[in-house]
């Protein structure tokens, strides 16, 4: 015993700053992470209660302050003498005591996290040992017995082989983690080893599972920090992917709060290794290792943006993901489980690094490449944004494809779709799921295509294009009841309910009707327990609307439509289906009329029954444009017209992520059916012509052919007469750049995403006539009563991807903007340096400014109406008078300074209506000037829109001396 004995303490007293240790034994006696303990330990069997109470007052009342003792004893104490000691200790001293006797201390060794601890230190047997957890594999529970059993040290390569594979088990199996810390204390000898691939070995497998499985890296920081200073020089393209690994560990484990390393130290690590990734693969001559260090220089790419974490708030390591494997990651990204998702560093470097390793993968053929590939889907969120990302994937696919198969190709483009869905980057998705559901659809693998082809119809719905969701259902619908596989019947139910709903919320009331009978039959025919709607949801859904639609049709005294809708629920098996509407009576207890019709507006953006009407209106918006597709209502019409508003809302989905400065305007277009006869060529540019509307808006005629089964050209001739079509009316509403438009055209052409979107296996005819026959469609009686309700485009289903862009327009700059407008007020101001002058002196005048400037107008906006309302006046008198006119354009078009011998501009003709009118008779000049292409029928008032939603043609201004200031007053 030193000087000054032990103080009662039997262990030396510490203070643990490592709140994970804790563990569950800690948690279990109350002990808190920073709590001071002590430990006490005693063989005396006699008057035990004495000498605790003594020990627990010597301890508290000397030296520094305690929060816990642990008092270990030989002797059995009793639970009656154990809690009267701990509330002794509690009253008196405000600490917790804790009292683990020998039989207590025996239960706990014998438990399987702890048992090793007996067997090393006490010599217990390892055979004496509990059996490991029940989930663990048999091989695990002998190697568990023969390391716990074993006393000479760790030392070769394979022993670390092996206790790796040990521990990184216990880390990934919640139920092993009380392991962990004897394997990490079987690996820690390596720390220690004279080869270097050892050391790094050892001090990564450490690091990862304290924080994967402990989650507290903190322990082991020390031992990250000696993993990167240690020479990478000569590392092993594996060793450089442990280090790239090891550096996301360090940014996940700042996020939730398990590590010391400063956001500084992280980011200056990355930006080291990654110059050393690059180093080393200029000075690489093995093709197999360039093409590993390609893929680590892609994943250091990757890293997350350190910088992006600064003044972020760490989360609790509770919260921290448990461990998973790839397959796991991948298996969870596709359920829509799990969303991988951070800001990465340099995302464009990545794909670069990426697409070098695709140029050289077919001579490396030792490259992982269906791995990487894997690795790539978990990624897909943070890199689909890149420019060349399609081209990448598709190239990705085609080489995975020579190495593994057109259905392991498929299967990686479903796993992007799944990463990006997640991420709700839908339309990434609806193009990976478009291009695996070509490679998919023939034999064992027809399934999973029609999987893929429903839920492509399912991101449309989402996305709000109901249409392009119709034709996709009505597809799958079609190819699954031409396949005799029992195994495929589920699908035929989706389809045919996804049909009825797209139906329902485009408001085609009849339409929907129509289908309803036809998809509960399905529903009873092919599904177990079909009258349990708890269990079928999307049954459920579609009774819930019917009773709606039918509830409807009453409140609103509509007896066509209620008998239409009465007759149809009669055919879909209403008292076998549904509650007869009683369940409406939640959601709308006291209807009315007002109340039904605003409730159908605001949710679905059309009319009710806006299927019916001599004339049937397909109205629908996207990407700003207001489609309005009209047609006989009668069956062939119909089917090309419907067909023409799926390949339109297909068409924006390609062409979304281009901006392609789209005016927020209508178009109306009437489209006429042609019958083609066996034999006829089918031209790929339809009649099409164009007139303005009474109101200036664009109308057009369109004549498109049917399909005819005696024509086996006619699904891809039709597909591309309608997207013909649709190309020239979209041009006719793009401000592009020039070559811009062309340029988009031709990226979605080259590489056949748009073809394969447009025609999805069956034609839009022939799918929509497997399903509804002439006599079904007539049989609604569709031009007996015109719809119900307000007409509107729909706009309240649409998700901002295909809604129109609010960014700024191409070419954009604030500078740019000050410029332009610092350059307006000088040339104006000399172009009308005495009519100014003239306005001023009238109080009529001075009216109209300041109502203008009431209204929003800037100086600029003004001075630009009046130089267009003189201009004008004065090239009228000059036509008047025989002057040139050509000659006095080119004078006004540079500007000069105004000649007072000119005719002034009457003042009396200058009002707030003749200001607005002139102001946009300039603005496509000013679309103009920044560089976009304005179209031929383009309306001045889209285009005023248009400068004032993306180049704050309302908002933009300089500095300036009021140019309205009469002599006197400046």
């Amino acid at each position: 015993m030193s000087a000054g004995g032990d103080q009662a303490r039997d262990f030396e007293t510490f203070h643990t700053y490592l709140r994970s240790q804790v563990r569950d034994l800690g948690i279990f006696l109350g002990i808190d992470g920073g709590d001071r303990i002590a430990f006490c330990c005693t063989l005396q069997t006699q008057k035990i209660k004495a000498k605790i109470s003594t020990d627990v007052k010597t301890i508290c009342t000397s030296g520094a302050r305690t929060e816990v003792i642990i008092f270990f004893t030989e002797v059995e104490v009793s639970a009656a003498v154990r809690h009267a000691l701990i509330d002794d200790a509690r009253d008196k001293y405000d600490v917790k005591l804790e009292v683990i006797d020998g039989n207590a201390l025996s239960e706990l060794l014998d438990e399987h996290s702890a048992f090793w601890i007996a067997n090393e230190y006490l010599d217990i047997p390892s055979q004496f040992g509990p059996p490991a957890p029940p989930n663990a594999p048999e091989w695990y529970g002998a190697d568990l017995a023969r390391w716990a059993a074993r006393k000479d040290p760790a030392g070769t390569t394979g022993d670390l082989m092996d206790l790796t594979g040990c521990l990184r088990l216990a880390v990934r199996t919640p139920a092993l983690h009380g392991d962990i810390e004897m394997w990490i204390s079987r690996i820690e000898v390596f720390l220690a080893s004279n080869e270097r691939r050892l050391r790094q070995r050892a001090r990564y497998e450490i690091a990862v599972a304290r924080l994967r499985g402990l989650k507290n890296m903190r322990p082991a920081d020390g031992l990250v920090r000696d993993f990167f200073r240690d020479d990478l020089g000569h590392a092993t393209p594996s060793e450089f992917e442990d280090a790239a690994t090891m550096l996301n560990y360090c940014s996940s484990a700042w996020v939730f709060d398990s590590t010391d390393l400063p956001l500084e130290e992280i980011s200056t690590i990355g930006r080291l290794l990654s110059e050393q990734v690059d180093l080393r693969i200029q000075n690489e001559d093995d093709i197999n290792r360039r093409a590993y260090l390609l893929d680590v220089k892609g994943q250091i790419r990757l890293r997350v943006d350190v910088a992006s974490l600064d003044g972020v708030s760490q989360l609790d390591r509770d919260l921290a993901p448990p461990y998973m494997t790839t397959e796991e990651c991948l298996s969870l990204v596709r359920s829509g489980v799990l969303k991988v998702q951070n800001k990465p560093s340099d995302p464009e470097g990545a794909l670069r690094a990426w697409e070098e390793l695709l140029s050289i993968v077919s001579d490396a053929p030792f490259f992982p490449l269906v791995e990487f590939a894997d690795h790539v889907s978990l990624v897909s969120s943070e890199l689909a944004a890149q420019p060349g990302w399609r081209e990448f994937t598709r190239k990705l696919d085609q080489a995975v494809a020579v190495v593994a198969g057109n259905s392991v190709a498929a299967q990686q483009a479903i796993n992007r779709a799944s990463a990006l869905k997640a991420s709700m980057d839908l339309i990434g998705a609806l193009n990976e799921l478009n291009r695996a559901r070509l490679s998919l659809m023939t034999g064992d693998t027809q399934a999973e295509a029609l999987t893929a082809l429903l839920d492509a119809a399912n991101i449309y719905e989402e996305l709000g294009l109901l249409y392009a969701a119709k034709y996709y259902a009505l597809a799958a619908h079609v190819i699954t009841c031409t396949n005799d596989s029992e195994f495929l019947s589920g699908h035929a139910v989706q389809s045919i309910v996804a049909v009825a709903q797209c139906d329902y919320m485009a408001s085609n009331w009849l339409s929907f009707l129509t289908a309803l009978p036809l998809a509960v039959d399905a529903h009873c025919e092919f599904r177990a327990d079909p009258t349990n709607l708890e269990v079928w949801a999307d049954i459920a859904s579609l009774v819930y609307s019917a009773e709606l639609v039918y509830r409807f049709s009453s409140l609103a005294s509509h007896p066509q439509a209620t008998a239409v809708a009465s007759e149809y629920l009669a055919d879909a098996g209403r008292p076998r289906m549904g509650p007869d509407g009683s369940a409406l009576e939640v959601f709308w207890p006291e209807a009315t009329q007002e109340v039904m019709f605003e409730s159908i507006s605001s949710e679905l953006g059309r009319p009710a029954f806006a299927d019916s009407g001599k004339v049937r209106q397909i109205a629908f918006s996207c990407l700003g444009i207001k489609w309005l597709v009209r047609c006989q209502n009668s069956y062939d019409d119909v089917v090309v017209a419907e067909r023409f508003a799926s390949l339109v809302q297909i068409v924006a989905v390609e062409i979304a992520t281009h901006d392609l400065v789209l005016l927020e305007t209508t178009l109306c277009v009437d489209v006429a059916v042609a019958s083609a006869r066996p034999g006829e060529e089918i031209s790929v540019f339809p009649p099409l012509e164009f007139e303005a509307g009474e109101d200036g808006s664009s109308v057009w005629s369109l004549t498109l052919h049917t399909f005819s089964e005696s024509h086996a050209a006619d699904f891809f001739s039709m597909v591309r007469q309608s997207l013909a079509a649709i190309i020239v009316l979209i041009e006719s509403v793009s401000l592009a750049p020039s070559g811009q438009f062309e340029m988009a055209l031709e990226g979605i052409f080259e590489g056949k995403d748009l073809m394969a979107a447009a025609a999805p296996h069956v034609s839009y005819d022939k799918a929509y006539r497997w399903l509804i026959s002439k006599e079904r469609f007539d049989r609604a009686r569709r031009d007996s009563f015109e719809p119900i309700g307000s007409e509107d485009f729909g706009i309240c289903r649409l998700r901002s991807e295909v809604s129109a862009r609010d960014s700024m327009g191409p070419g954009y700059e604030p500078s740019v903007s000050q410029r332009k407008i610092a350059d307006r007020y000088e040339a104006y101001q000399r172009m009308l340096r005495h009519t100014i002058p003239r306005l001023t002196e009238s109080v009529e005048f001075v009216e109209v400014l300041e109502s203008l400037r009431v209204e929003g107008w800037k100086d600029w906006h003004i001075l630009q109406a009046i130089v267009n309302q003189m201009v004008n006046y004065r090239i009228q008198v000059a036509d008047k008078n025989g002057e040139d006119i050509l000659e006095l354009q080119s004078l006004f078009g540079s500007a000069q300074e105004e000649d007072p011998t000119h005719p002034a501009l009457p003042v009396n003709e200058v009002s707030v209506e003749a200001l607005q009118k002139f102001l946009q008779v300039s603005v496509g000049a000013t679309c103009m000037g920044w560089g976009l292409t304005v179209p031929p029928n383009a309306r001045s008032g889209d285009l005023l829109h248009l400068l004032a939603s993306r180049y704050r043609y309302w908002s933009d201004d300089v500095q300036h001396v009021d140019p309205f200031l009469r002599p006197q007053e400046r």
